[in-house]
């Protein structure tokens, strides 16, 4: 939410939001929030099935929480395969491993 001219941007990309198992998630950005230094944004993949009954600080995020459609997860990917191949094999090959043990 902060963040001056020259603030990097962060946005955390989680799974489902809000969900109330994620809070450690929460504390961070708020954590980073009140440094002031970066411009924060939250995207979410999913909605979260309980997103009707948002906790308290989860509430104040709502306003920034994104859901990315199709075209901009087609644009990311593609920015990824021609900027970072590299990173991107590495992180895919973590989330196939992780999930492989623990689906």
């Amino acid at each position: 939410m902060n963040g001056g001219a020259d603030a990097v941007r962060i946005d955390y990309l989680v799974s489902r939001f809000p969900k109330t198992s994620e809070t450690f998630i929460l504390r961070e950005i708020d954590a980073l929030d009140r440094r002031g230094r970066w411009e924060l944004g939250l995207r979410s993949l999913f909605r979260s099935p309980d997103s009707a009954t948002v906790h308290e600080a989860a509430a104040r995020w709502a306003g920034v929480l994104r859901r990315p459609g199709v075209g901009a997860v087609a644009a990311g990917l593609t920015w990824a395969v021609r900027r970072r191949p590299r990173a991107l094999a590495d992180v895919l090959a973590v989330v196939i491993r992780e999930h492989a043990r623990r689906p």
